[in-house]
């Protein structure tokens, strides 16, 4: 099972090496929590180079509802948890991701086959949806 593991993860750094022009800069803004108000509260934004696809898709969501997708980011770095209790570490479905034109939306999904040695995903693919049905 090792082999299969090492060979995804050489592929991995390969893909991040050879699209290294190819990536921009996608502001990730953790959710941290909420105050006595029950207002979401975030933590300091990072800069995260990541290869981001456009693409304007429907997907069904839980219960046949439908929402619109607008783009996929693509993290090929790894990333650290934040540490605020909680959420789901290191990217939780309340965090903000704000693309490199300004434009912003909800984290439909995030998702990653998980590497065995660190029970983390080799990489994280974040499904953004469309900012009008926030």
């Amino acid at each position: 099972m090792s082999g299969f593991a090492d060979i995804i993860r050489t592929g991995v750094a390969l893909a991040n090496s050879l699209t290294s022009t190819l990536q921009v800069t996608v502001m990730h803004t953790p959710w941290i929590g909420v105050d006595a108000n029950n207002v979401a509260q975030y933590g300091t934004p990072v800069a995260r180079q990541a290869i981001v696809e456009y693409k304007l898709d429907s997907r069904e969501k839980v219960y046949g509802e439908e929402n619109l997708q607008s783009c996929t980011i693509t993290f090929l770095n790894p990333i650290a948890a934040n540490g605020a209790a909680n959420r789901d570490e290191p990217i939780d479905p309340r965090d903000r991701m704000v693309l490199p034109d300004g434009t912003s939306g909800p984290l439909i999904s995030v998702k990653g086959i998980v590497d065995p040695s660190t029970n983390k995903p080799y990489l994280y693919q974040v499904i953004l949806g469309d900012s009008r049905q926030r």
